[in-house]
């Protein structure tokens, strides 16, 4: 009989790469493996700046209760890579495990180093990211930074601009993370059962010797338990709200229990963890809930899986009334400049809900599944995915339109501006890497890093805030400032 949740058991491995992208600054893919973690059936990845190169265990993924699939996971392979001798260039093209970082024509010049795995087989590089023409000089114009979840790969992820123009890529092993938020030096990221608090430990014009210009350290997490956590909003008061998928409500963490229900659908008629309508995005209006997206108007189990063609509302959470009907697989509503923005994910347009009307007005058709969106200076980025093949993706309009358009699925970032509807730029992701959820700019950041909650770099890594408290014996702290 298959477990569930099998657990596989093994040594702990520490493997390094080291391989040179187009700016000529060495970059590492490091694997660390811990003993009792779970295995993900498929190739695990990191492209790490510097000597912060750890990579945690991957882990079963469990997006689906299907037994079969279940088994399936359970019964697939996972290699680790060993390490791979240098190979030169076939004809100046990229080779089977390449980490490749280009931009403008998109075209790895001939100063890449290439990494192959250890039967040199030719094939698709381990991961890429590939930018428009002028997208990091835009970016670096727009005084802003990256930072983009996904799942499936269990990454915190930042995109900047280098010091002499060039992309800057960097990222962490956060899990399962999938909801993002940014609130002045803090960026709260959901996992697996923990919702981070990450804090910038720089001051403003304070840069560590890797070039990090902000460096988020974990300093405090939520324990939820599996609540399949979506969207992540900090309020006016700056504290954490969250969509909880699994039982069909918006959610706070707290310190004694995993959560506390704020509000739930009105058709919803039990708090219980049945996932009945997929609750999955929230949108906040001065500091308050005002809008959720949801897949379906159900209420038994599971139900939404047979509305995702057309299924799909928009909730105002204030009054309890749906505003917009007919949606497929909406998601990320923001609420921006006096409008109601989200994402039809299950046809691949990007627009509002007109409020008088209550209809969807499309700005943009973008060529993946559409999530995570947000705004600055009258533009708005947004994350694709490429659709799994699995009863949740298959079957919807944008397989067709995708046809229509004699196009393939997308995983990356679309940049469009609002006035016009036009896509300015776009950063497609490739390698392992297929499905985001989330993306928010960083103003005034150009080369963040991180620390991972279970990177070794946490043991040396201590802040010393300001601290007006009583200390415990009645005296005041001898010293404050940063250490």
């Amino acid at each position: 009989r298959i477990p569930r949740y099998p657990r596989i058991f093994y040594r702990e491995v520490d493997l390094r790469y080291t391989m040179t992208v187009r700016s000529g600054v060495s970059l590492h893919l490091a694997s660390f493996a811990e003993r009792g973690a779970r295995i993900r059936p498929q190739t695990e990845w990191a492209m790490e700046n510097r000597d912060f190169g750890t990579l945690p265990a991957p882990r079963v993924e469990n997006h689906s209760t299907d037994d079969e699939r279940h088994s399936r996971l359970f019964r697939a392979t996972w290699q680790i890579m060993k390490k791979a001798p240098r190979k030169k260039r076939v004809n100046g093209k990229p080779t089977q495990g390449d980490v490749v970082v280009a931009q403008g024509n998109g075209k790895p010049t001939q100063s890449d180093v290439i990494a192959t795995d250890e039967k040199g087989e030719e094939g698709k590089p381990l991961f890429e990211a590939l930018s428009s023409r002028g997208f990091t000089t835009w970016l670096a114009e727009s005084g802003a930074a990256l930072a983009v979840t996904t799942y499936q790969a269990g990454k915190l992820m930042f995109f900047g601009v280098k010091d002499d123009g060039s992309l800057w890529v960097f990222n962490r092993n956060v899990g399962r993370c999938l909801g993002l938020a940014a609130r002045g030096r803090a960026l709260w990221v959901s996992s697996d059962v923990q919702i981070y608090r990450f804090v910038d430990v720089l001051d403003p014009d304070q840069r560590t010797k890797e070039g990090y210009d902000a460096f988020y350290v974990p300093q405090a997490s939520y324990f939820t338990g599996d609540l399949d956590v979506h969207d992540v909003a900090v309020d006016g008061d700056a504290r954490p709200i969250f969509v909880n998928t699994r039982f069909n409500c918006l959610a706070r963490p707290g310190y004694s229990h995993s959560f506390s229900p704020v509000w739930r659908p009105p058709f919803v008629s039990q708090l219980l963890a049945e996932d009945r309508c997929h609750l999955n995005g929230v949108a906040l209006v001065e500091g308050r809930p005002g809008y959720v997206t949801a897949v379906a108007e159900s209420d038994t189990f599971d139900g939404w899986r047979d509305q995702r063609g057309d299924g799909g509302i928009a909730i105002d959470v204030a009054s309890d009334e749906i505003v917009c009907r007919g949606l497929s697989m909406p998601h990320s509503p923001r609420w921006h400049d006096g409008r109601l923005w989200l994402h039809e994910s299950g046809t691949g347009r990007f627009g509002y809900v007109d409020a008088g009307s209550g209809k969807f007005e499309e700005v943009c058709f973008c060529p993946g599944y559409l999530r995570g969106l947000d705004f600055m200076d009258g533009y708005a980025v947004m994350g694709m995915s490429k659709p799994r093949e699995n009863r949740t993706f298959s079957g919807l309009r944008l397989d067709d339109e995708l046809k229509r358009r004699k196009m393939e699925a997308r995983c990356g970032l679309y940049f469009v501006e609002l006035k016009s509807g036009a896509v300015v730029h776009s950063l497609n992701i490739g390698g392992v890497v297929t499905e985001l959820y989330d993306v928010v700019f960083l103003p005034g950041k150009r080369q963040p890093g991180a620390l991972g909650p279970l990177s070794p770099e946490l043991a040396r890594t201590v802040s010393i805030g300001e601290d007006d408290d009583i200390s415990p014996r009645g005296g005041r702290p001898a010293s404050t400032g940063k250490a």
